[in-house]
């Protein structure tokens, strides 16, 4: 996988585009400008993109390939900030109705100001924006099997990347058994470590 970023917008996001395939190392990242951009951009398969949003609601709209998330629900976001976690940490929860456009990424503000309510949440993902070690990735159990964890995966990458935050999300060898299984089905699990630390569940006990 790799990136092609455009110069920072107004808000401070970028456009980025990330393509998928071996025709350079995963994480490359190109600026737009790039002599090797054009190039990038018509090599392998599109995998996602991500754009600032100009008009209209929310800060950013994400779209991701169906190749990748096939059978996944139309989802928006809610960006949630937690700046004085330890580390520092970024959410993104996700739900599926139509209360915004597919794609879309709304800050906790928005959220609160127009639509304070939690019905319709299918997942959320949570990482550290300085490194992009992903904590916790949660879906309703409802809703699994529908390729959302997927799709929350891409969609913080994307916002990861737009950012400009430092390298790629990835995780660690410490997850349920849960999260294991999901690992194994992952298109790109090289950027997860192998288990080491099992984790108990996230489901509340019956």
């Amino acid at each position: 996988m790799w990136f092609i970023a455009d110069s920072v917008s107004s808000s401070g996001l970028r456009s980025v585009v990330a393509r998928d395939g071996h025709d350079f190392a995963d994480g490359t990242r190109f600026d737009r400008a790039d002599a090797q951009a054009e190039v990038a951009l018509a090599a392998g398969s599109l995998l996602y993109s991500i754009e600032p949003v100009v008009e209209g609601p929310g800060v950013a709209r994400v779209a991701v390939s169906d190749a990748v998330v096939a059978g996944a629900p139309l989802m928006w976001f809610c960006w949630v900030d937690e700046p004085k976690a330890t580390p520092a940490a970024v959410n993104l929860v996700a739900y599926a109705d139509e209360r915004m456009p597919a794609g879309t990424i709304i800050t906790n503000m928005q959220f609160a100001s127009m639509m304070n309510t939690h019905d319709g949440q299918v997942g959320a993902i949570r990482w550290y924006p300085a490194d992009g070690r992903i904590h916790q990735i949660y879906v309703a159990p409802e809703r699994r099997r529908e390729n959302v964890g997927s799709m929350l995966i891409y969609a913080a990458g994307a916002f990861h990347q737009s950012n400009g935050w430092p390298g790629r999300l990835h995780g660690d060898g410490r997850r349920t058994d849960l999260g294991e299984r999901f690992v194994a089905s992952l298109r790109h699990g090289q950027r997860v470590a192998d288990l080491s630390e099992p984790q108990p569940g996230m489901d509340p006990e019956p």
